[in-house]
């Protein structure tokens, strides 16, 4: 129905149904007064498999009038006579067909319209000899924004495939004015869904991108095509038929606003504006959430491992331990601290020039494998370096060796807490001032390992001691090499593109 509101007169309900109810008001049909004096008294609903829906509306006289819309494909068949300058005439369908394509060839989408008068109070069963009415051709034109999104898809390497019901002219039309699919490779029809074999769809599936005239179980058999040939499928539905494909897909996107209850219950999202611009930016932020999850364990493993590694070599050459167990405690929370501005970075540029991970691929790349190795070296040679550096050079006692070391590997992680910002990109290619809490969680930090070194109550339970600027200027210096090093892998042992792997 047409709700009128203080800003214009929006649809509740079908668009299709709207728009034939604006051209009726337009046309001077009193839209109230006709459903008062026709009352309906049956009702058949659109079926994919008919093509058709109709309602039985009662006459001021008493008679009833059958009134049918649907694809003209399904319905012109029906239609035996129409009316001519007030006369009954015989029904030729074949101008009305010329006139068809013409018009979906502009990307309109056609609705053919009949009557018929009836005997009865319901429905019959098989289709009367129905009375041509006409053409109801009408257009949704794509949003702005669905252009932009469709490249950026095209980009990330999403295949984004066009599944209709519309006339195969109008869909052809309509994709092609978004850059959906390409002249060599045909529309295909539902029918052909239908009737092609399972390793022909799967053929046929992986190459075409337009599909009109598709049923909901046609849905759901290009569903088990595309997952055939190894694909992660997304499908997106709003119908109660369209239940088993948002089921079978690796992800059902429901309408939330145009969408059934059943649709959404067998989704496994549901896209509340229904708009495709919307769903691509979910793409965006899930890859950014990812990569933002692999820039954390990248960062958080070469700590851990580090401290292993001190710890272990340590007992293995009969050494003194460099950091006792309750100072790997300290770490590891400043570590967790740290990493915490991971999760808050930006998109990287060129991720959604990325082609899709497959399912079957590792978390961690072997680059970044080797990335967590190189650093835990390092901050296990450091570590000791210092250690041994403040007891026999400096002459510094256990306490404030151990100290220094703890230092050191936290000044380690301050630092590479800047080259893993990109995960991809080199340190210049990342905003410093896009993060909104890395510089609170640098000087929160910074204070805390102060607070460590330096206020008695700390030193007392951490069994630490205060330590110089000239060991500090050492420290820092030392722990700055994991800037250099990480940038250098980047640079020549990148990570690869998963469809180049």
């Amino acid at each position: 129905q047409l709700v009128y509101k203080p800003h214009g007169v929006e649809v509740d309900g079908d668009p299709t149904e709207g728009a034939l109810l604006t051209v009726a008001i337009k046309s001077g049909g009193k839209i109230a007064d006709w459903v008062k004096t026709h009352p309906r008294l049956d009702v058949l609903p659109f079926e994919s498999a008919s093509q058709m829906m109709a309602t039985l509306n009662q006459n001021p006289d008493g008679s009833a009038t059958l009134w049918v819309k649907g694809s003209a494909e399904k319905l012109l068949p029906h239609c035996k006579t129409v009316e001519m300058d007030g006369t009954m005439t015989p029904f030729d369908q074949t101008p009305f067909l010329a006139h068809l394509d013409d018009l979906a060839r502009q990307g309109m989408r056609i609705l053919a319209l009949a009557s018929a008068k009836i005997d009865g109070k319901t429905i019959p069963g098989k289709p009367p000899a129905l009375t041509f009415l006409g053409l109801a051709a009408m257009i949704d034109p794509p949003r702005p924004e669905v252009r932009d999104s469709l490249a950026l898809c095209k980009r990330a390497g999403i295949k984004v495939k066009m599944i209709t019901g519309d006339h195969p002219a109008t869909a052809t039309a309509i994709g092609r004015d978004l850059g959906i699919g390409s002249a060599e490779v045909p529309c295909v029809n539902g029918r052909e869904i239908g009737t092609a074999s399972m390793p022909e769809l799967a053929e046929r599936a992986e190459h075409a991108s337009i599909f009109a005239r598709v049923a909901p179980e046609h849905k759901f058999r290009l569903v088990e095509a595309l997952q055939s040939r190894g694909n992660v499928v997304a499908m997106t539905g709003d119908g109660v038929n369209d239940a088993p494909a948002l089921k079978r897909a690796e992800i059902g996107v429901a309408m939330g606003k145009s969408g059934t209850e059943v649709a959404k219950e067998a989704a496994d999202m549901l896209l509340v504006d229904d708009n495709f611009a919307t769903l691509v930016r979910a793409v965006e932020e899930g890859r950014n959430v990812f990569n933002n999850l692999i820039k954390s364990m990248v960062y958080i493993l070469p700590t851990n491992t580090g401290q292993g590694l001190v710890i272990l070599v340590a007992i293995l050459f009969g050494l003194r331990l460099p950091i006792t167990p309750v100072q790997v405690l300290w770490v590891n929370l400043l570590t967790a601290f740290l990493s915490l501005p991971l999760a808050f970075e930006a998109m990287e540029q060129g991720l959604m020039d990325r082609s899709p991970r497959s399912a079957a691929r590792p978390l961690l790349e072997w680059q970044l494998i080797l990335r967590i190795v190189l650093v835990s070296i390092l901050m296990t040679i450091v570590s000791f370096v210092i250690f041994w550096y403040e007891r026999r050079v400096m002459s510094a006692d256990l306490e404030t060796a151990r100290t220094a070391v703890v230092a050191t590997m936290v000044a380690i992680e301050l630092f590479f807490l800047f080259p893993s910002r990109g995960l991809y990109n080199a340190m210049p290619g990342v905003s410093p001032t896009l993060n909104p809490v890395l510089w609170p969680c640098l000087l929160a930090t910074a204070a805390l390992q102060a607070a460590f070194t330096y206020v008695p109550v700390m030193q007392s339970i951490m069994g630490s001691r205060p330590i110089d600027l000239d060991a500090w200027l050492v420290i820092l210096a030392a722990a700055a090499t994991v800037i250099p090093m990480v940038e250098t892998l980047k640079r020549w042992l990148p990570a690869s593109d998963p469809a180049k792997d």
